[in-house]
């Protein structure tokens, strides 16, 4: 049987309540960006055999001022698809830059999740895209409880496969559509 004094139980409550308004505070000072949340099938030796798409929504996400960052252009064919280049051409150098990004507890970000930034810049012609892949999770902590996410995140550096490169062909498309 576990006992729990006054001031344990007073943290819990406490914490509940500071959770809250942390996730009110990421909500409202945040980018509404998309995400894509991916499972990873592996084999036995640790390879990849597929990705499954499981979610992709918008969650705001406080981002960092960024600076020198890899970034794609998002190319219209001729039948009104949207087309992007690899995200491979990163140099290793590159790919050791993180960003630190802040998101709610409320969504659940998790580690290979896919986290995409679309820039609609009124003097470029295609929209921009920055697709970072959260490497890390770092979670800060009251007495009792999780009280907010940090997710450490690097530029992917992987062949997307056309699945997913369907998907974010289609959250820019909606992000272009509603103007935001």
């Amino acid at each position: 049987m576990v006992v729990r004094d006054f001031q344990s139980r007073l943290a819990m409550k406490h914490g509940i309540i500071q959770r809250k308004i942390i996730d009110n505070q990421i909500g409202l000072a945040a980018n509404p960006t998309d995400c894509i949340r991916v499972k990873l099938e592996k084999n036995y030796l640790g390879d990849i055999d597929s990705r499954i798409i499981e979610v992709a929504d918008i969650v705001p996400i406080i981002w960092p001022p960024l600076k020198d960052v890899p970034i794609r252009k998002i190319g219209q064919d001729g039948s009104g698809q949207y087309t992007i280049t690899s995200m491979v051409a990163h140099a290793e150098e590159e790919n050791m830059k993180n960003f630190e990004l802040y998101v709610p507890h409320i969504n659940d970000i998790d580690i290979d999740d896919y986290i995409i930034r679309v820039f609609n810049d009124p003097d470029v012609s295609q929209p921009i895209i920055l697709v970072v892949k959260v490497t890390e999770l770092l979670g800060t902590f009251n007495q009792e409880m999780l009280l907010w996410e940090k997710c450490i995140c690097t530029p992917d550096n992987e062949a997307l496969p056309d699945k997913i490169l369907n998907v974010i062909g289609e959250m820019v498309r909606r992000r272009l559509h509603i103007k935001f």
